[in-house]
């Protein structure tokens, strides 16, 4: 009787090992398929990247104004000297014609018609424009007499050694003329980068009024695979009102496929007078970013009374 109840118990004991076993086994096979299904959560390596709309590192670069007063744009670098980008808003003096008349000239011509941009060679020369100045010992004033089509505008002519090739159906990426006003930006891709063109400023109250300063137009470039953000500084206005930058083109006009820029200061706030900026990126090492080439030339004769310029004849 003892023998039997010994081998009950060891029954008991075997088949309750093999329970558990069993339960283990299974509670094993299920979590096992549950995490096989589950998504596993890894770490983020994009959190500790940059991003375009970052806050830019770019440093204001200022002269102080003659005189003192507010201080004035100076662009981070000096251009290339030898180039010239000539804007049709005045009349030209003598002198003036016969230096502008020693190079050869591409155009930026606007056609309304289709909305597009074209780069041409531009072959007419400044001549007298049948005008004197009754103001400057009835100097004769001269103009240049671009041909262009029905519907066409002329923006600018340049003489760099990058935009040489005639192109049409040149578009712009953004609607321009745009003023850049504080807070806008324009999002875009070229290639291999994304880009961010962002307008910002500091605001703060004085005697109960908003005081805008450090008015920043920057363009800012990063792979679209990812890593580091690059960028270049557009333009610095330290004392600002109303003198946001305007974008007067956006595309490319080098054919490299990068985005070059031109752009509009307010005159009163530039170092030199010269408002008008032309940013390529050919030659550039800055990463699909476009470095400044030629700052705007105006004609010098200027009708700044009523009746100052006298018709003479043909």
């Amino acid at each position: 009787m003892a023998k039997l109840e010994k081998k009950r118990l060891t029954a008991f004991a075997i088949i309750g090992m093999v329970t558990i076993v069993v339960v283990v086994g299974l509670w094993l096979c299920q979590n096992k398929q549950r995490s096989s299904t589950e998504p596993q959560t890894q770490i983020d390596s994009s959190q500790d990247s940059e991003l375009l709309e970052d806050p830019s590192d770019c440093l204001p670069m200022v002269t102080a104004a003659e005189g003192g007063g507010p201080e004035k744009i100076k662009l981070p670098q000096e251009g290339i000297p030898t180039t010239l980008m000539v804007s049709f808003s005045a009349m030209f003096s003598e002198t003036q014609a016969k230096e502008f008349n020693k190079h050869s000239f591409m155009g930026l011509f606007y056609d309304s018609s289709n909305q597009q941009y074209a780069t041409k060679r531009i072959t007419d020369q400044i001549c007298p424009s049948g005008l004197l100045d009754s103001e400057n010992d009835l100097e004769p004033v001269f103009h240049w007499p671009i041909a262009k089509k029905d519907k066409e505008a002329i923006n600018f002519a340049f003489h760099n050694p990058f935009i040489t090739q005639e192109q049409s159906n040149i578009k712009s990426i953004a609607n321009v003329p745009m003023v850049m006003e504080p807070g806008k930006s324009i999002k875009f891709s070229a290639k291999e980068y994304n880009y961010l063109l962002r307008a910002t400023d500091q605001v703060a109250e004085i005697t109960g009024a908003n005081h805008h300063s450090d008015y920043t137009l920057v363009l800012r470039s990063q792979k679209k695979t990812g890593g580091p953000v690059n960028e270049v500084l557009i333009s610095y206005i330290p004392w600002f009102d109303d003198g946001a930058v305007t974008l007067l083109f956006l595309g490319d006009l080098d054919g490299d496929s990068y985005p070059d820029l031109l752009i509009d200061n307010a005159y009163k706030y530039t170092e030199t007078g010269e408002s008008g900026v032309l940013f390529l990126t050919k030659k550039s090492k800055l990463h699909g970013l476009p470095q400044p080439i030629s700052f705007e030339t105006r004609g010098s004769k200027v009708e700044e009374t009523e009746g100052q310029f006298v018709f003479y004849g043909c």
